[in-house]
């Protein structure tokens, strides 16, 4: 608690607010309606949390500065802010995007983790995204829906490792491929939508009013295993990792789904890519813009995890 008490110690924010309202200059203000006791108590709980050391008559003097009560502008509302800038195509809903799309771990690089019986490639954080949207339905439009659905377009990784002696015979490859695009979800999710939940979701936007909606998604793609269980397939003893390579490649959209008709209609799309080369990868965004983009959603059938081919190997070297 960073603010110090005369005699020592710390204030509370109740105890701080109490010594400020003992003032007489600032009573003085409460009574005229200029500042309200929630002005304090905003201001003493701010201070106390800041990382500063406050003496009383810091608070006290940032309490007389406070802006009138009466001269607070009001928030403004979301109907006030709405001006639509995004054609949905969907009948009835209007759209706004007030800023730009937030990326987290993007563009990014990691290495390969590897333990005494596990390799671990991974991205080091989790890759999200986040958007910040307003919306407008009308009366009538019926019931939608506002979230993120992703698809893996493409996977094809491969993994060698090798004795651990000065000249190997032979290696073990692993090789993880997809056939085709898959729906990539949770798995708790039901498609089309990417995880479930209140956070990750998706929002139901009430019909008549202008609403703000968060739609975000979060992922750490990648893959692990037991260097035992590799030697255990291949015959080959004591592996070390040697080396990682290919491409994950994903699309991730925000998307509008009529609840009683099921018609999707894509708002905005990312496309984004994992490159793995010797015991690194680098996660980058290679696109991004309105409605659908250049590849093709799926947005229902088997979970892309699930539709991974895992092949392992043993090769002469």
């Amino acid at each position: 608690m960073p603010v110090t008490k005369q005699g020592g110690g710390f204030y509370a924010a109740d105890e701080l607010v109490e010594e400020l309202r003992k003032e007489k200059r600032v009573q003085a203000r409460v009574r005229a309606n200029e500042i309200t006791v929630e002005d304090l108590q905003r201001l003493a709980t701010r201070m106390i949390n800041d990382r500063t050391v406050y003496a009383f008559s810091n608070v006290y003097h940032a309490a007389l500065k406070l802006m009138p009560a009466a001269a607070q502008p009001p928030p403004p509302s979301a109907a006030s802010l709405f001006q639509p800038n995004l054609d949905t195509r969907a009948p009835g809903v209007e759209c706004m995007m007030p800023g730009q799309p937030r990326w987290n771990y993007i563009p990014a690089s990691f290495t390969a983790k590897e333990h005494p019986d596990e390799v671990n490639v991974h991205p080091d954080q989790t890759i999200g995204f986040s958007f910040k949207l307003l919306f407008r339905v009308a009366p009538d439009a019926g019931t939608y829906q506002v979230g993120c659905t992703q698809t893996a377009l493409a996977v094809q990784r491969t993994c060698e490792l090798r004795p651990d002696v000065l000249k190997p015979a032979r290696a073990a490859l692993i090789t993880i491929q997809l056939s085709g695009p898959a729906n990539d979800r949770s798995p708790s999710a039901t498609a089309p939508w990417f995880a479930d939940g209140q956070t990750f979701g998706p929002q139901t936007l009430p019909p008549g009013q202008v609403v703000e909606a968060t739609p975000a998604l979060l992922d750490r793609p990648g893959y692990d295993f037991k260097k035992s269980e590799i030697s255990r397939q291949t015959g080959i003893p004591n592996l070390v990792l040697h080396e990682i390579g290919g491409t994950d490649s994903f699309c991730t959209w925000v998307i509008l789904r009529e609840v009683n008709t099921g018609v999707i209609y894509p708002l905005y799309y990312a496309l984004w890519s994992i490159t793995y080369k010797d015991k690194s990868g680098v996660v980058s965004l290679d696109d991004q813009g309105w409605h659908s983009g250049p590849a093709r959603p799926v947005f229902d059938g088997q979970r892309a995890v699930d539709a991974h081919r895992l092949d392992i190997t043993s090769v002469v070297l």
